[in-house]
């Protein structure tokens, strides 16, 4: 098991400085030449995921979608409500995977997993919605399946 492991990269603060945590407020403070001081919500580092030149960050109720074409002025394309208050995210290719912990399935609440099309930045689609035991909270893919870990104790297999 490896002693350190990336679970989450914020684009667009530029070449930091200094870095400072609060731990308590949940939030990280970026000093760079470029960009003065960025303040980035840490309380959830897996709720960014980068592919291409795209990164995707779920910020309480919102997806967002940011054009990283030019790292140090990256370009915010979409900022949509919905999907069910994500705090997790994983993209492969156009479609990303939410950590979704509050669905309502009957009158048990619940988490799932939904798969979004991101192949258009203006509209965003829900490809699919996967109701899991326990409120999800950790992803991983390979080539052939999404792991999703939840609070029913349990490591959810998904094709995809």
């Amino acid at each position: 098991m490896p002693l350190l492991s990336l679970v989450g990269l914020v684009p667009g603060v530029g070449t930091a400085s200094d870095i400072v945590v609060d731990g308590t407020t949940h939030r990280a403070y970026v000093a760079s030449r470029e960009f003065g001081l960025s303040v980035v919500n840490v309380s959830t580092p897996s709720a960014i995921a980068v592919s291409g030149t795209r990164a995707y960050a779920v910020d309480g109720s919102q997806l967002k979608i940011i054009d990283i074409t030019h790292p140090v002025r990256p370009v915010l394309l979409n900022a949509t409500p919905g999907f069910g208050a994500p705090q997790g995210i994983v993209v492969s290719g156009t479609v990303a995977y939410l950590a979704t912990p509050a669905l309502t399935h009957g009158d048990v609440p619940t988490g799932g997993v939904s798969a979004v099309d991101l192949s258009d930045p203006a509209h965003p689609r829900l490809l699919d919605q996967l109701v899991v035991p326990g409120t999800s909270r950790k992803r991983a893919l390979d080539s052939r399946f999404l792991y999703a870990s939840d609070t029913a104790s349990i490591l959810d297999v998904i094709g995809r």
